[in-house]
């Protein structure tokens, strides 16, 4: 069965019903971010700097695994109208399967050439990826086709069984791998909860597989957010694991933006495809809900700066000191990062996922090798605002690519056919 396009009359309400729709979701994603947020708490408050900065690199690992694989798989199909919006789809299944396995082959053959931390962080992601990366196909199902309600119980479980898990390792001393392992705990059994493997309830895609908007949407997360994470990584080699450990708490502290916006391009999305809109005019309806998400990230970073240090090392340990000083630069980050949410599902939608992942290459490069000159001078303050600012400039760039480029595609992305 395929979702009927609205009615025109009713395109020009749209923002107040998507409002509703994201709405319908905040539970969800209330429990995912309030999960994220409880693990980092509880891993910077149980260990020391160094010993958080390496929890805080697995973690910083499976987003990008899962990242890559959403875009890869999970949002082309989103994007399709032709796509049973009853059933899920058995491809996601298979090929998330397939992903995992990949990841916990190389995660167990890299543990056996290297040492000491690097061991670990590299074991244990590959150990935990396959359940976190179906269960994220489990939920991009639903959420891409507005059911949260059949999302909640699976939350739940995955939220309580992570946050015991972790919390019950760090409390016993049992290691930096058992206590990465709970990291895909949680994911596996919300998926024998929610939709297992063995469910009758998938279905085949009867549609060849869009390789072209795959890879474009691939290159692009690698180029964009895989290319922050790596840089962030970079933060261990260039300044220490403590200067790690601090800005991904300062990151994580911003979690819920980025998780709100994610569930929001969800929502969004399969309605931008059937806006028989200009570009430019899709850009900007667009920017409207991301706009806000933005506004709440610029608040909470404003509202953080004013924790005292001491207190907030109170609550969360004392890898605040380091994080508290570009708590305001990783808001602006993400403030813009949700913006930039408007102009890349603007370029999806209206086949230009080449255009996008084309501007992403050009700007890469120069992001890159700023970033990397400004952590030689070991200043992680520095860096924070440098990558803000290229952030913003990059989302300016974005927006005028968006409202230029492309041409609608009745029925979704079809730029492979």
């Amino acid at each position: 069965m395929t979702p009927e396009a609205p009615a025109p009359h009713v395109l020009a309400r749209l923002p107040r019903p998507v409002a509703r729709l994201a709405q319908t979701a905040a539970p969800n994603q209330a429990l995912v971010a309030l999960t994220s947020l409880a693990v980092v708490v509880l891993a910077s408050r149980s260990l020391p700097p160094a010993a958080f900065g390496l929890f805080a690199s697995a973690q910083l690992a499976v987003l990008f695994c899962v990242g890559v694989a959403q875009a890869t798989v999970l949002t082309p199909i989103v994007a399709d109208r032709t796509v049973d919006a009853t059933e899920p789809v058995a491809e996601v299944r298979r090929l998330e399967l397939l992903f995992g396995a990949g990841a916990l082959v190389v995660g167990l053959l890299a543990a056996l050439l290297l040492s000491g931390e690097l061991r670990t962080v590299v074991l244990g992601t590959g150990l935990v990826l396959p359940g976190c990366l179906y269960w994220d196909a489990v939920r991009m199902h639903y959420q891409g086709r507005s059911a949260y309600l059949r999302l909640l119980p699976g939350d739940l479980v995955a939220g309580v069984v992570t946050i015991g898990w972790v919390g019950t390792a760090l409390a016993l001393g049992l290691g930096p791998l058992v206590t990465i392992l709970g990291l895909g705990a949680g994911p596996w059994a919300a998926c024998l909860v929610v939709l297992p493997p063995w469910s009758s309830r998938w279905t085949s895609w009867r549609r060849p597989w869009p390789r072209r908007v795959s890879a474009n949407l691939a290159g692009d997360y690698v180029i964009s957010t895989g290319l922050d994470q790596l840089l962030t990584l970079l933060t261990a080699v260039f300044l220490s694991t403590q200067a790690l450990g601090g800005l991904r708490l300062a990151q994580s502290a911003l979690g819920p933006i980025s998780t709100l916006a994610i569930a929001l391009s969800m929502t969004v999305l399969p309605r931008m495809r059937d806006l028989p809109l200009t570009p430019a005019r899709k850009v900007w309806w667009a920017a409207r809900p991301f706009g806000a998400v933005a506004g709440l990230a610029l608040a909470i970073g404003l509202a953080l700066t004013f924790v005292p240090v001491p207190v907030g090392q109170a609550l969360v340990g004392d890898s605040w000191a380091i994080a508290a000083p570009v708590a305001l630069a990783v808001a602006v980050y993400a403030a813009a990062s949700a913006l930039g949410r408007a102009a890349t599902l603007t370029m999806l939608t209206s086949g230009a996922s080449g255009l996008l992942v084309a501007v992403r290459a050009v700007s890469a490069p120069v992001v890159a090798a700023v970033c990397v000159l400004v952590l030689t001078r070991h200043e992680l303050i520095l860096y924070a605002w440098t990558a803000a600012g290229l952030l913003v400039l990059s989302t300016v760039v974005l927006f005028v690519m968006a409202a230029r480029g492309g041409t609608r595609t009745p029925g979704g992305v079809r730029e492979d056919e």
